[in-house]
Formats: C-alpha cells, sequence, structure tokens
C-alpha cells in the first residue's frame, strides 16, 4: 500500500456465476483484503415483473396503458430471466 494515496476508488463488475475464483479481478479483490483493505461488494440482482414492466412500457411509450404492457412485459420476463442487460437487448 502507498501512504501518500488517502483512497481510491475501484469499480470492477463481472457476473458472479459466470467468473471463476482464479478471475483476474477475484484474485485482485482477494489481495486487497488480505492487505487489510475495506472492499465494499454490491451485488444487483435481477429485475423482478414490474421493472419490466415500466421497461417495456416506457420503450414503447405506453407508460399510460399498463393493461397494454402486462402481458409482453411478462413474456420479456420469462426470456430475459430479469437481466437488465437481456431485457434491454431483447427490447431493440
Amino acid at each position: 500500500l502507498d501512504t501518500e494515496i488517502p483512497s481510491l476508488l475501484l469499480v470492477g463488475a463481472y457476473r458472479e456465476d459466470e467468473v471463476p475464483g482464479t478471475h483476474p479481478l477475484a484474485l485482485h479483490i482477494r489481495e486487497e483484503e488480505r492487505m487489510g483493505v475495506e472492499v465494499t461488494t454490491i451485488k444487483v440482482g435481477s429485475l423482478d415483473p414490474s421493472n419490466v414492466q415500466s421497461l417495456v412500457a416506457e420503450a414503447l411509450g405506453m407508460e399510460d396503458n399498463e393493461s397494454a404492457v402486462k402481458s409482453l412485459s411478462s413474456i420479456v420476463h420469462n426470456k430475459t430471466g430479469g437481466n437488465a442487460f437481456f431485457v434491454l437487448l431483447f427490447l431493440r
């Protein structure tokens, strides 16, 4: 550690189920923790059906017509598992 650097923000993003423990970011995080560095982990889960419905409604410009969007958003949620990246990709 460099004591002349009072703080550092490092942001790393990955899909936990797709990155092995030998991945460079995972190794780096473990090393930082070993050295006593405070590491904050934020886990982002899948979108729930109501969040997907909001995205679908906004994408279609139908925010005021919930009933028309509900069945489509249910299909989108089922196809994507609520993964925000896949939802947006699906809507393209």
